[in-house]
């Protein structure tokens, strides 16, 4: 029976029939093309996944946190920076602070002691270093950003090795804001604490710093490259330093206490 012949019943549950198949078809090509994109979508996201996982691998093997800063690795060499504004206590015009000998300072600091990197050794580790392990350490501090003004730069570069038991270094001492802020600081097993003051006359010379002597023990605790710096001759002018640390040995590290006005000592 052709279609004219049919009934206008019968043409139009055709119509609906053939308009319900073509519904399914329809249906059947969107599930197609939905099972296709999740299926890519999926496999996008496994090698997403995949990049993450590979860049986090590579990273983690140039970059490592360390108590808190991110130490990079290129070769044999490692190295991390730092860098913090120092209070120096305020000012007072009516020379009424608590410390007679710096009566402008309203509230005078205890110093801080700058832990620019540390070597632990120990029951495992019986030395600070390898042969030939060497670190070379840039300090800065001044205030304001004048670091070309007299009176308010201090800029050291400590050169130095860190094997067998000991840990030493020549210090180039290239500027220095006055005769009464910035030491040396040093702390030994078997010597008394020690401390370099660090004057303008030393200006363009080169200081032999042992920060752990030998002859002290295999397995004495920490040897640390620290500076102690005194913010009240200061007063009214913060001190903003920048510490940029390199170092070659397997027992170096930046120290858990990099800045302090605690007084760090060999044992902890």
């Amino acid at each position: 029976m052709s279609n004219q012949e049919k009934p206008m019943s019968q043409r139009l549950t055709d119509v609906v029939v053939a308009a319900d198949n073509l519904t399914q078809t329809v249906q059947d090509k969107i599930g197609n093309i939905d099972a296709t994109v999740a299926a890519k979508s999926a496999e996008v996201d496994q090698k997403i996944a995949s990049a993450e996982t590979e860049f986090n691998n590579w990273k983690n093997s140039i970059v490592e946190t360390i108590n808190g800063l991110n130490v990079t690795k290129v070769g044999n060499e490692k190295h991390f920076s730092f860098e913090r504004i120092l209070s120096a206590g305020g000012y007072t015009r009516e020379a009424d602070g608590s410390d007679a000998d710096y009566p402008y300072c309203a509230n005078p600091q205890p110093p801080y002691y700058i832990n620019m990197l540390e070597f632990k050794s120990g029951t495992n580790h019986l030395t600070y270093g390898d042969y030939g392990d060497y670190f070379k350490i840039e300090f800065m501090m001044c205030h304001r950003g004048m670091f070309a003004t007299e009176g308010y730069t201090d800029h050291l570069i400590f050169t130095g090795t860190s094997y067998q038991d000991s840990v030493a270094c020549q210090l180039e001492v290239k500027k220095i804001a006055n005769d009464s802020s910035l030491s040396v600081f040093i702390s030994e097993p078997n010597n008394l604490e020690k401390e370099i003051p660090l004057t303008n006359a030393m200006e363009g010379t080169i200081l032999p710093v042992s920060y752990r002597s030998i002859g002290q023990g295999y397995n004495q605790g920490f040897a640390r490259v620290s500076l102690k710096i005194d913010t009240r001759p200061h007063c009214g002018s913060t001190r903003a330093i920048s510490v940029d640390t390199k170092y070659t040995s397997h027992l170096g590290q930046p120290a858990v206490n990099y800045i302090t006005q605690e007084k760090p000592t060999w044992e902890q």
